[in-house]
Parts: C-alpha cells; sequence; structure tokens
C-alpha cells in the first residue's frame, strides 16, 4: 500500500492532466474539431475518475498511518511505564499494611480489591498470567488474520478486483493495529510484575519477546545512565532453555551492548544474568 505522501503526490498528477486534457477539449470545440474535443473530454473524465479515486485512497490511508502512530506512542508509554515503576514507593504489599482491611486500588490491574485477604501475592501473580496469556493469544490470533488477509488481499488484486483488495487489506491493517495493543499491554503486565521488587540496578526481560526486550533494555538504560552515579546495570535474560538454538534474548543483548560501546559480563554464578557497564 501506497502513503499518504505518494497519493498526494499521484492526485498532483492526475489533476494537472485532468485540467490539461478539458483545456485541450475546449480549444478544439472552439476549433471545430468535435470528435477530437469528445476524446479529449473523455480522456479527462477518466483522470478525474481516478483523481477522486486517489483521493479517497488518501483519506484511508492518512487514518491508517495516524492509528499506527497511535500504536507506536502507545507502545513508547507502555515502556516508560513499566521503567518508572520501579521507582514508585507505592506497592501492594505496603498499601496492604497501610490499610488494613479497607477496599484498595490496585494501579497495575486497575481493580480494587476488598481488604488484604483478596490480595494475596500468588493469587495477584496468577491473574496477572492468566491475563497476559490471553493477550498474548488474541496477539497472535490477530496475527494469524493479518496474514490471511494479506494473502487474500494480494490474491484479489491478481484477479483485478481492487475493491475486494481493499476491503481484505484494510482489515489486515485493522488486525495489526489489534496485534499490536495486545502485544504492548501484554508487555506492560509482565515486564511490570516481573521487575515489581527488583533492586533499582537490575531488570528482568523474562517473558518479553526479543524486539520489546531490546526495547524495554535500552530505554531502562538510557534512563539510568542520565545518574551520574550509573555504574552497571544487571539484565536477567535466562538460560535459553526454550531455544532451540544459541539463547536468542542472551545473545541480541551482548550485540546490542557491543554495537554501543558498552562493556558485558557475564554473571559468574548465573549464566542467565549479564552485567552491562559503560566503558
Amino acid at each position: 500500500m501506497l502513503s499518504s505522501k505518494e497519493y498526494i503526490a499521484i492526485a498532483d498528477e492526475y489533476a494537472k492532466m485532468m485540467k490539461n486534457c478539458f483545456e485541450e477539449s475546449q480549444n478544439a470545440w472552439k476549433s471545430g474539431d468535435k470528435a477530437k474535443a469528445k476524446e479529449l473530454s473523455t480522456k479527462g473524465n477518466e483522470f478525474k475518475a481516478l483523481l477522486i479515486e486517489t483521493n479517497t485512497n488518501f483519506t484511508e490511508t492518512l487514518q491508517q498511518e495516524k492509528l499506527q502512530r497511535k500504536n507506536i506512542k502507545i507502545k513508547e508509554e507502555v515502556i516508560s511505564n513499566v521503567v518508572q515503576v520501579k521507582d514508585l514507593n507505592d506497592k501492594i504489599n505496603d498499601l496492604c499494611y497501610q490499610l488494613g482491611n479497607k477496599d484498595i486500588h490496585d494501579p497495575y490491574s486497575n481493580q480494587t480489591y476488598k481488604g488484604i485477604e483478596e490480595l494475596e501475592k500468588s493469587d495477584y501473580e496468577e491473574k496477572i498470567q492468566k491475563e497476559y496469556n490471553h493477550h498474548r493469544e488474541q496477539a497472535n490470533n490477530n496475527a494469524k488474520e493479518m496474514g490471511e488477509a494479506f494473502n487474500q488481499a494480494k490474491i484479489a488484486w491478481e484477479m483485478g478486483n481492487k475493491a475486494k483488495a481493499k476491503e481484505l487489506s484494510d482489515f489486515g491493517h485493522k488486525c495489526k493495529g489489534e496485534m499490536e495493543i495486545h502485544n504492548a499491554n501484554a508487555v506492560k503486565l509482565i515486564a511490570t510484575t516481573n521487575n515489581f521488587d527488583k533492586d533499582p540496578d537490575e531488570i528482568d526481560l523474562h517473558g518479553l519477546y526479543v524486539n520489546e526486550a531490546i526495547q524495554f533494555f535500552k530505554e531502562t538504560l538510557l534512563l539510568k545512565m542520565k545518574d551520574d552515579n550509573f555504574q552497571s546495570l544487571k539484565v536477567i535474560v535466562g538460560k535459553g532453555l526454550h531455544s532451540k538454538d544459541k539463547p536468542k534474548l542472551k545473545e541480541a543483548v551482548v550485540n546490542f551492548a557491543y554495537v554501543h560501546n558498552l562493556q558485558v559480563f557475564e554473571h559468574p554464578e548465573n549464566p542467565g544474568c549479564l552485567i552491562i557497564c559503560i566503558i
């Protein structure tokens, strides 16, 4: 699919050709060449129809681009929220002790609980895991629907059914947007839970896809580097037991560190943990 800027350029060309055809048609009519005038007028109307279609595509594409930018902003906000959560002092357990059996609102799950009994840590983590699994499952379903829609759109286009191709393509982009939102919600849930009680110089990347983990790691590192006292960051990447080949997440973090001139060491007692230092 073309971008909104590309549609603008195409629309300008169609507008120029349409105007040129209509002007030449009028000149031909005035000179008495009615056949030529009709031919040019027909071409002008064809360019007019193409111009209308292009303007429609421009409007719809612009809306999709705005949605994509919104989704990107959502993901950026999710990462920032997760990075900042370790600096908050109002952790759930502290609130429980402070409020006793009063109703308590959990800002992370956006739910209100009735007293301490309903806010047991194991119950909370189980609930977070279920919600995380739900978002990942929905994202996977959206990904399958997106792929199928784009494949069908390509087939429809090759068969000359442009209207059907556009309909399928629009549905594919809608699925893509929903997939990104579900994955962003999953990132917020699992990263917040994993890093809830970690030390300020430590982050846990378990449960994140490689691209999500690298983004989270990068955002955290940039935030820590603003502190003049920053020395190192402990990054828990896991041992890669679920990877078929090399531990993908661990390898990705190591590569990122090398590219950005950072020193990286494997923790001597835990191969699933890396120490990142500024050179």
